[in-house]
């Protein structure tokens, strides 16, 4: 047996589920991403928190607590394609038999904004229910041509998120 687990200091806990989440882009066909900046349907991708607690905290200078409202949320070392853009949320395909000129891209809520993979969080932008004790970070993901049409091949990557509340 293998156990394992840490304890924070964050006002939510993430949803175990949350923690190493697979999104399976599907089979896109290459007619699909005949050229560049061509893309699959958005897929979801949701990130559960639960036990939240905004309980207030003061917010006094001496015991320099802060009520938290927001998070935000970063990619620490995500690797951008060959000829792709962080700051368009793209990701680089490292699968194994990889698809060329074919990345991932992360999009906001929305479906259609990239997420900016490339900033590093100067303040929450991203507002959680602080009168609810789950919260849903909500995401979408995709495949993008870079640099040309996809060629057949695989698609994946595997990235690292990190919250910081404010």
């Amino acid at each position: 047996m293998t156990f394992s687990g840490s304890v924070i200091d964050a006002p939510c806990s993430i949803v175990p589920d949350s923690q190493n989440i697979k999104v399976d882009l599907g089979q896109v066909s290459m007619k699909s991403l005949s050229a560049a900046n061509k893309y699959s349907s958005p897929v979801p991708v949701t990130i559960n928190l639960t036990g939240c607690s905004f309980e207030d905290l003061g917010n006094t200078p001496d015991t320099g607590a802060t009520n938290y409202s927001k998070v935000a949320i970063t990619f620490p070392g995500v690797l951008p394609p060959q000829g792709g853009d962080l700051t368009k949320g793209e990701i680089a395909n490292t699968a194994s038999n990889p698809a060329t000129n074919v990345a991932i891209q992360l999009l906001k809520s929305d479906g259609v904004t990239p997420v900016d993979l490339s900033k590093a969080p100067i303040a929450g932008d991203i507002t959680l229910d602080t009168s609810s004790a789950t919260n849903k970070l909500n995401f979408f993901a995709r495949m993008i041509t870079v640099d040309g049409a996809a060629s057949q091949g695989s698609v994946g990557a595997t990235v690292t998120y990190k919250l910081k509340y404010f």
